[in-house]
């Protein structure tokens, strides 16, 4: 049986581990915010071309990039090839509203006239 003072330690510890799993999160969290300003950059500029919004190509290799990435970086292939398909997901819904919303503004600017 641990004493008082080893559990009083390992809790201490527990909580400054957790404390930087908190810290990486908000570091993760920050950079996905990063990302999606380039997603929204990139919704304006295939919206501006009439690219399509959903391009399978171009998530294959994403995801497939991810997972290599995940193998070098000794990280589970499968966990961190559904978060990226969900950030995918996600980037769609993204670019799908910026269509959307440009569509709205040029049918209000009709109205107007």
């Amino acid at each position: 049986m641990k004493s008082e003072a080893e559990i009083r330690k390992a809790l201490a510890k527990l909580k400054k581990l957790r404390n930087k799993i908190d810290a990486v999160d908000r570091l993760f969290m920050k950079e996905l915010a990063k990302r999606f300003q380039v997603v929204r950059e990139v919704g304006i500029l295939k919206n501006e071309f009439n690219f399509p919004i959903h391009q399978k190509s171009r998530m294959n290799e994403m995801l497939n990039g991810r997972r290599d990435d995940a193998a070098r970086l000794k990280l589970d292939g499968k966990l961190v090839y559904n978060i990226f398909d969900l950030i995918h997901e996600a980037s769609i819904v993204c670019q799908e509203e910026i269509v959307k919303k440009t569509a709205q503004n040029k049918k209000a600017k009709k109205r107007s006239r």
